[in-house]
């Protein structure tokens, strides 16, 4: 009597799965067991015939397998895609760095490796491998870019802050006058940052512009400071011209030859041993000088100086 359609063998003992006698090392495509013409698959296999592998849970056949980047080749065997990595290819690698390592899309803290060779990045940096803009050698996040004093908002240019000038935000002015020029601050002070002036002893304003020397309650700038007869240099210090002396410049030693005009002498120039009269050192202190060399001693002293 002739075997059933799922049974073969000479007594009939052999199952048949899918056309394969169980007696068949092939049968159930060489993954599972054949009994009564049911293939029962082994780990890691699935489908009637055994011939689907799964991958961490998932049937090769699905379009998810592998995290959707790779092929399954055999029970949790993933043959992933170019750039992609790890047992289910779920991490993309970017510039030669996987997602997970911290040195991706630039040290990871300005962007996300998304995909293959391609950074999510934070506002302002260039999508791709999150490489920041550079100004003038500098990369954008670099706090010395713009010369501190800007933002680099693409390459080579820079949002300057007030005050500061383009290209690279390293120039500023005082008055509209650039900080390095020499009439900045009035000649009198140093430009040390936008419409700020240091300015120098005896000087003041925003701009340095005024001069507070005097000699003898007269502003240096004054023309009749020292009698006008030389320049206030220093607080109640009178440098004279030639042929002037005195504390104020007041004492006339020769005629001004330098002027159409002629200055009549405020007093003859008497002097004793080197020193003038007007001088308080003259004679020592101890007396006057009452003519050339010719001092007055005071009571109790006695002698040519």
């Amino acid at each position: 009597m002739p075997c059933s359609s799922t049974f073969t063998g000479s007594n009939c003992q052999y199952s048949i799965c899918n056309g394969v006698s169980s007696e068949m090392n092939y049968v159930c495509s060489g993954n599972g067991v054949c009994s009564n013409a049911v293939c029962t698959c082994s780990s890691g296999y699935t489908g009637s015939n055994c011939d689907t592998p799964v991958c961490y849970g998932v049937n090769a056949s699905s379009p998810l397998v592998c995290t959707g980047n790779g092929y399954c080749n055999g029970p949790d065997d993933c043959q992933c895609d170019d750039g992609y990595h790890d047992s289910a290819c779920q991490t993309p690698m970017c510039n030669g760095y996987l997602a997970t390592d911290s040195r991706v899309c630039n040290s990871g803290s300005i962007g996300s490796c998304v995909a293959p060779d391609n950074c999510t990045c934070t506002t302002g940096l260039k999508n791709g491998l999150c490489n920041p803009h550079m100004c003038y050698g500098l990369y954008q996040n670099d706090p010395a870019v713009c010369s501190g004093q800007g933002t680099c908002i693409s390459t080579d240019t820079c949002s300057c802050k007030s005050g500061y000038l383009p290209n690279d935000c390293s120039t500023y002015s005082c008055n509209n006058i650039l900080y390095n020029s020499d009439n900045v601050c009035n000649g009198a002070g140093d430009c040390t940052k936008p419409e700020y002036c240091e300015c120098y002893t005896n000087y003041a304003g925003q701009y340095c512009q005024s001069n507070t020397l005097t000699c003898y309650n007269i502003s240096s700038s004054n023309s009749s400071v020292c009698s006008g007869n030389g320049a206030c240099l220093s607080v109640d210090s009178c440098s004279c011209k030639t042929g002037y002396i005195g504390l104020q410049c007041q004492i006339v030693t020769q005629p001004d030859t330098t002027s159409n005009t002629t200055k009549p002498p405020i007093s003859v120039v008497v002097s004793c041993n080197g020193k003038v009269q007007s001088d308080p050192a003259v004679c020592s202190t101890r007396g006057t000088c009452s003519s050339t060399n010719n001092c007055t001693c005071y009571t109790g002293y006695t002698g040519m100086n």
